[in-house]
C-alpha cells in the first residue's frame, strides 16, 4: 500500500466526502443536461451493457453518488482545482513513476491475488473481460460526453468520470464478490490506481469520486444481465480455482 506525503492520506477521505465538491442541484447556472437520448443502442454494439439505459439513468441522476461536476468558478470547482494542483506539485519522481506504471486492467489484480491471477492461467476470465472491456470503453465516452467536463492541464477531451477510475472500482466490485475475503486490500487498490490519475495531473479529485460511482454503477448493470452472470460463473470458478492454487503454491 503506498501513501503520499502530505496528500497521501487524503485520498482515503476523499472516497468519503468528495460530494462535497460536487453540485447538488441544477441552478440556472447550472443547468441540467439535455434530456434528449441519442439512439445509442443503435449506435454502438455492446455485448452485455444498455447504453440506452444508461444515458436515461444519467439524465434522470439515477446513479447513486454520481453528480454533476462542479460548476467552472464556483468555490467548489476552484477546490476541486486546488487539490488537483497540490496532489500533482507534491509528487515526487517515484509517485509519478509508480503511477505511470499503473496497469489498467483487471488483471493488475494480481498485485492483490496472486500471480496465478494472469491473462495466460484464465483464459476464459480474459475472453469475459475482453467484451466488458469493450462495453465499459462506450459507457464511459456516453458519459463523459454528457458531463462534458474539460481535461485540466490544457489536455483535449473530457474527464468526467474519470475511465481509469470507472475501470478500476469496476474490476473491485465484481472481484470482491468473488474474493470477499480480500475486500479490504481490493477495495484499497482500486483506491491507489484512481488516485493515480491525480498524482499525473490528468485529473481532478472529482472526476476519481465519479470514476468510483459510474463503475459501480456498471458493475450492477453488468450482474442484473443474465447473459453476462452465465459467463461470469464459468469464469468465477475460473478464478477460484487459478487463486487457490496460487496461495498453496506460494
Amino acid at each position: 500500500m503506498k501513501y503520499y506525503s502530505p496528500y497521501g492520506l487524503i485520498f482515503l477521505f476523499f472516497f468519503s466526502n468528495l460530494s462535497l465538491v460536487c453540485s447538488q442541484e441544477p441552478t440556472p447556472e447550472n443547468p441540467a443536461p439535455s434530456a434528449v437520448a441519442p439512439p445509442y443502442g443503435n449506435l454502438f454494439k455492446t455485448t452485455y451493457l444498455d447504453l440506452s439505459t444508461i444515458y436515461n439513468d444519467l439524465t434522470a441522476e439515477a446513479i447513486n453518488d454520481l453528480l454533476p461536476p462542479p460548476v467552472e468558478g464556483t468555490a467548489s470547482s476552484q477546490d476541486d482545482q486546488h487539490l488537483r494542483e497540490n496532489v500533482f506539485d507534491d509528487a515526487t519522481k517515484k509517485q509519478i513513476h509508480e503511477a505511470k506504471d499503473s496497469v489498467d486492467s483487471i488483471f493488475s489484480y494480481s498485485y492483490t491475488l496472486g500471480n496465478n491471477f494472469s491473462a495466460h492461467d484464465l483464459p476464459k476470465t480474459k475472453a469475459l473481460f475482453d467484451k466488458v472491456d469493450d462495453d465499459v470503453r462506450l459507457a464511459i465516452y456516453i458519459a463523459k460526453r454528457f458531463y462534458g467536463r474539460r481535461r485540466p492541464m490544457h489536455s483535449s477531451g473530457y474527464c468526467y468520470p474519470s475511465g481509469h477510475s470507472t475501470r478500476a472500482f469496476l474490476w473491485d466490485t465484481l472481484l470482491v464478490e468473488v474474493f470477499p475475503n480480500d475486500k479490504s486490500e481490493l477495495e484499497t487498490q482500486a483506491k491507489v490506481k484512481a488516485w493515480n490519475r491525480v498524482i499525473l495531473g490528468r485529473h481532478y479529485p472529482a472526476d476519481i469520486y465519479a470514476g468510483r460511482a459510474f463503475g459501480i454503477y456498471l458493475a450492477q448493470q453488468l450482474l442484473d444481465n443474465p447473459d453476462f452472470q452465465q459467463a461470469w460463473q464459468a469464469a468465477q470458478e475460473e478464478m477460484k480455482a487459478s487463486v487457490e492454487a496460487s496461495k498453496h503454491s506460494g
